[in-house]
């Protein structure tokens, strides 16, 4: 098992587009793939899941994964968060 805090960088927040790209991506890997976000465990494998969580820009979460190819999904999973999944960062505002 492998974790990291990242920081959501979306100034929209984790809405429905960057939130299916997350799961596609969660989807993508062999390891399960999970949040911890203000004390709550958060399944990463399904859109609603990740909206109805209300993560809005600058809140930090717990990324957990645990299986295989842990380490390739937390970096690729990184990557994908800190470049804003999909939506356009202002990287001046972080």
């Amino acid at each position: 098992m492998v974790t990291r805090e990242l920081t959501l960088r979306n100034p929209d927040g984790l809405h429905i587009h960057p939130s299916r790209m997350l799961v596609e991506l969660v989807k993508s890997h062999r390891c399960s793939c999970r949040m911890e976000f203000k004390g709550r465990d958060v399944r990463m494998d399904c859109v609603v899941s990740l909206v109805s969580q209300d993560i809005r820009c600058g809140d930090p979460f717990l990324l957990i994964c645990d299986g295989d190819d842990e380490m390739e999904a937390l970096e690729s999973i990184t990557e994908a968060v800190e470049s804003g999944l999909g939506d356009r960062i202002d990287v001046l505002s972080m």
